[in-house]
């Protein structure tokens, strides 16, 4: 990335293929490309990183506009929430209407600076960092579960999908 955080869409595509050909469990995308002619490219790679077993977690841009590839169905797109308890590692949420799919701590997360500071910053890119490390423990419980499976783990553990905790009353058999 150069000036701004900004950097060339073809900087983007090669190194998703570099990732690729080292076939991680996980790749975390943190950054994307709104030029519309790099799409094409950036799907077939996110397609071959799919069919691989590669899973995909990927941050909406901080600005409302369609990239690529966290608008893309071949990845689990992510972007932040605003934290309504204490800091939980695995209170994350799913999006009915997606994009972005879920939704993950991102909101005044403390970092630590150049200056031996702690700043609390905001952005997707945590978030999408945050779901990734989820997606991991997922992939190391379960090193046989592809994209597709990750992802249905991840929507069944989502802090709304599974209610709202402990004190909720058992189901009633008929």
């Amino acid at each position: 990335l150069g000036a701004n955080a900004c950097g060339r869409g073809t900087a983007l595509l090669d190194g998703l293929a570099w990732a690729i050909e080292r076939r991680p469990d996980v790749v975390n995308l943190s950054l994307g490309t709104p030029r519309r002619d790099l799409w094409p490219r950036v799907q077939e790679l996110l397609d071959e990183a799919w069919f691989r077993g590669i899973v995909v977690v990927a941050a909406l841009s901080n600005r409302p506009i369609e990239t690529r590839p966290a608008h893309s169905a071949s990845v689990i797109s992510v972007a932040t929430h605003t934290r309504a308890r204490g800091y939980d590692p695995f209170e994350f949420y799913v999006n009915p209407t997606a994009p972005p799919e879920f939704g993950a701590p991102g909101f005044r997360v403390e970092l630590a600076n150049g200056r031996r500071e702690v700043v609390p910053v905001t952005g997707n890119s945590f978030a999408a960092a945050h779901l990734a490390g989820v997606a991991a423990l997922v992939r190391a419980k379960h090193p046989a579960a592809g994209p597709s499976e990750v992802r249905a783990i991840l929507r069944a553990t989502a802090r709304n999908a599974r209610g709202p905790g402990p004190e909720r009353q058992p189901r009633q058999e008929n």
